[in-house]
């Protein structure tokens, strides 16, 4: 009863509430009937109850209990506690735990109640009770440099209530203070030098919302105790796709029989493309067998080709698994396979990895696909694997460097159109993540792994756990 008398006092709505609610038997008749739909919901299989569900049950049991009248009144006191208590939360622990888990009532309740460090219900349910309004102050999640050219409802719809999006045109524009009071920061670059880290004072994740992370430095943030994360999924289906379409318009000569009858409509030609190959009798290498390079082995498997890849960390029965081959030799894969799609990260062991050695020994008119990472393969060793006829074709979604360096030998002579060159390179401008669905995904996932950790403390995709000591 005096719990219940502090969130009143503490709202300003006392009188209003008592009046309305008349006694302890309509606001436990209401928590009932809260209750009982909610069980009935999650053993029917109901996860995500909205707050939207939460007021039509409300409306429910006004109707059923309390007569016409009370929910607009209770409503506002209602919503403000369960934001701030978690206790919606809590209920979910509750109802999941005993009756999906089996779990003992009392164990459920005092996992879901102190759960979430200082974010949790049970310290955020303190800090309201004793006033504490900075300890219960909204979360905010800072965007440093914006790349989207729209209003980013995207990221405002995930935020929802929980957190303040700060979103920012460029770093230059940060201020101290929003440096100071971001919880949590969201940047494809790295905007802060070493010396300028002290501006984070509250800070306990950055995120990058893309799959490498290369371009950010891993130790400074893991010396303060700030974990950084990847999203590494939001495009493996297309990454996957765009691949697998540079690999069949190579090997079906889609683009080149395209281009001779757009320069000679009358030719006709259909038997001179070198490197048409029947897809259930091509031999495919796949370089790193991660989310795409899975996503892409699938995707081939699909079209009856003998799939195999080469992946030294993945563990022995990975090939058992999906039904494809596994080289434990580089060399071997490409002295072997008709096709090679890469499918690394860039890391300093993966640097150059395709050079001009692996290249000299591969299969005669190899068909190359790199949908990775530009700085994995010399590109001036494919240069002269294409003109010596080591390497048939090769598609690039990605180079080493971008936009297009002119002076770059391949891109002077696919640029010019050389007779020894044509047909043979396909470039696309390291657009193979993009779809409207990707880039929804990169822009939600990253919000999404943010807010878990700080409201929840739990940790997903970290990509600097060696340096993280300690965290925030």
């Amino acid at each position: 009863a005096r719990i219940w008398q502090i969130i009143l006092c503490h709202v300003g709505e006392t009188q209003l509430i008592y009046r309305c609610i008349g006694g302890d038997y309509a606001y436990g008749g209401i928590v009932l009937v809260v209750v009982r739909n909610l069980t009935r919901d999650v053993r029917s299989g109901g996860r995500d109850h909205t707050n939207t569900q939460l007021r039509q049950w409300l409306r429910r049991a006004d109707e059923r209990r309390l007569g016409i009248g009370f929910v607009p009144a209770v409503w506002g006191i209602a919503q403000r506690v369960i934001e701030v208590t978690g206790l919606l939360d809590v209920a979910r622990w509750f109802v999941h735990g005993v009756w999906r888990l089996g779990h003992s009532a009392s164990e459920v309740v005092r996992l879901a109640w102190t759960s979430g460090g200082p974010r949790g219900p049970k310290a955020q349910f303190l800090a309201f009770c004793r006033g504490d309004r900075e300890a219960i102050r909204m979360l905010k999640l800072l965007w440093p440099a914006l790349r989207w050219k729209d209003d980013y409802a995207f990221e405002r719809e995930a935020v929802g209530n929980v957190a303040e999006a700060v979103l920012v045109e460029g770093v230059e524009k940060v201020t101290d203070e929003q440096w100071a009071t971001a919880d949590g920061i969201l940047s494809r670059v790295d905007p802060l030098e070493v010396d300028d880290m002290g501006k984070l004072q509250r800070c306990r994740i950055f995120i990058t919302p893309k799959v490498g992370f290369d371009n950010i430095d891993l130790k400074k943030y893991g010396a303060l105790g700030i974990p950084v994360c990847n999203v590494p999924d939001y495009g493996t289906q297309d990454v996957a796709d765009h691949a697998m379409g540079l690999l069949l318009s190579l090997l079906k000569g889609i683009n080149r029989y395209d281009a001779v009858l757009r320069a000679a409509p009358s030719s006709w030609q259909q038997t001179d493309n070198p490197y048409a190959i029947r897809l259930s009798a091509a031999r495919l290498g796949i370089v790193g067998l991660g989310r795409i390079g899975t996503a892409m082995a699938l995707r081939c498997k699909a079209f009856g080709m003998q799939v195999s890849f080469y992946d030294p960390y993945q563990p022995n029965g990975v090939d058992l698994a999906l039904n494809i081959g596994r080289f434990d030799s580089l060399e071997d894969l490409f002295a072997e396979c008709d096709a090679v799609s890469l499918h690394v990260p860039l890391t300093d062991e993966t640097r150059d990895f395709i050079n001009a050695d692996l290249l000299s020994g591969a299969r005669r008119g190899l068909v190359l696909i790199n949908a990775a990472r530009g700085e994995i393969l010399d590109i001036d060793a494919l240069y002269d694997a294409l003109r010596d006829g080591v390497v048939g074709a090769a598609g690039l979604d990605v180079l080493p460097e971008e936009p297009l360096n002119m002076q770059c030998a391949l891109v002077r002579a696919w640029l010019g159109g050389e007779d020894w060159i044509r047909h043979r390179v396909l470039l696309t401008p390291h657009s193979a993540f993009y779809t409207p669905q990707s880039a929804y995904d990169m822009r939600v996932n990253g919000v999404k792994v943010a807010l878990k950790y700080l409201t929840t403390g739990r940790l997903e995709n970290c990509v600097n756990e060696p340096w993280l000591q300690h965290r925030r």
